[in-house]
């Protein structure tokens, strides 16, 4: 490997363990992502505030904006993954069987389940 595939190896890493620790915070954050919670819990007082505990937890490596635009990316990601996951499949179609999707975040992202809907 030459130095520059090295650099894209090393950025890439460090961005896979970026999305691992944003999504573990996330989970606890329920009011950054959960719209089925009551309104009271989801101010926007209390939603700024969450968003800089993720900023201080991230220890600093993205501003609030980019955390906002990261999170945006990897849900529209699992969403998009899910929606191919559990798409209908009608029987005795030639259609290969389900397979894990190969968004690499998607099992760590299950706890969005009840929050996405799917249109008919």
């Amino acid at each position: 490997m030459n130095n520059c595939e090295d650099n894209d190896a090393i950025v890439s890493e460090s961005l896979q363990s970026q999305d691992e620790l944003l999504i573990s915070i996330m989970f606890g954050k329920r009011a950054l992502w959960d719209s089925n919670i009551p309104a009271k819990e989801r101010s926007k007082l209390k939603k700024n505030d969450q968003w800089q505990e993720v900023y201080n937890l991230m220890g600093g490596v993205l501003n609030i904006k980019e955390l906002k635009d990261r999170w945006r990316y990897l849900r529209d990601r699992f969403v998009k993954a899910h929606r191919a996951h559990t798409q209908y499949t009608p029987s005795g179609s030639a259609a290969n069987s389900k397979t894990i999707p190969k968004f690499a975040h998607y099992q760590q992202m299950l706890f969005l389940t009840n929050t996405v809907t799917h249109a008919p």
